[in-house]
């Protein structure tokens, strides 16, 4: 019988490993978990006193997002995560929190999905990853929206401020505030491009 339990678990564990290293391949970004003081770094980050929408992109296990709905419960909070077994984590660590009635957990791709409600932007993904919401977020996001990202920053918008978490290693904390100067049409997506030259 423990053979039989022992064997049911090293299957389930296998697939766990592959599904993740297929969405991880997908993404192109590993969904890590992120420390406890980082998470309280980004929040520390946020400016506005009640931000109404907050959106984290690539919200991995669900730590932040959790972290974020009990700081600011008048706000919703939305979750984008590409990655099925993060996902699921999520969604799971949301139902052992049922006071939690502010939080979402959405299996969509944040590139695809219109940020112009939302305040503040909350992130943890890679260099890629930023170069290509750059100028996503300078076309959609209203001015005074806030993104606070962990470790990798934007390579255009100058940060409002910068932090770093100590630690085994140092994190970086990149804070940008949405402003009404544009970047260069170059750099704009395709269709803001061809409305501004018009």
């Amino acid at each position: 019988m423990l053979t039989f339990i022992y064997a049911v678990l090293t299957c389930v564990m296998l697939a766990v490993v592959a599904f993740n290293e297929y969405y991880q391949r997908r993404m192109k970004v590993s969904p890590m978990p992120t420390p406890q003081s980082t998470r309280k770094a980004m929040l520390n980050g946020i400016h506005q006193k009640s931000p109404k929408v907050i959106a984290e992109l690539g919200s991995g296990w669900g730590g932040i997002a959790l972290a974020a709905a009990v700081r600011y419960p008048q706000a919703k909070i939305i979750g984008f995560e590409g990655s099925l077994i993060p996902l699921l984590f999520s969604k799971m660590r949301l139902l052992l929190h049922p006071e939690i009635k502010n939080v979402t957990f959405e299996n969509k791709n944040f590139f695809e999905s219109d940020m112009q409600d939302v305040d503040v932007v909350l992130c943890y993904l890679s260099n890629p990853h930023m170069s290509q919401l750059e100028p996503k977020l300078d076309h959609e996001l209203k001015c005074g929206a806030e993104i606070v990202s962990s470790t990798f920053y934007m390579p255009h918008w100058r940060a409002r401020e910068k932090a770093t978490v100590g630690g085994l290693y140092d994190t970086d904390i990149y804070i940008y505030e949405k402003t009404e100067a544009p970047l260069p049409q170059s750099l704009a997506p395709p269709a803001a491009a061809a409305a501004a030259a018009a």
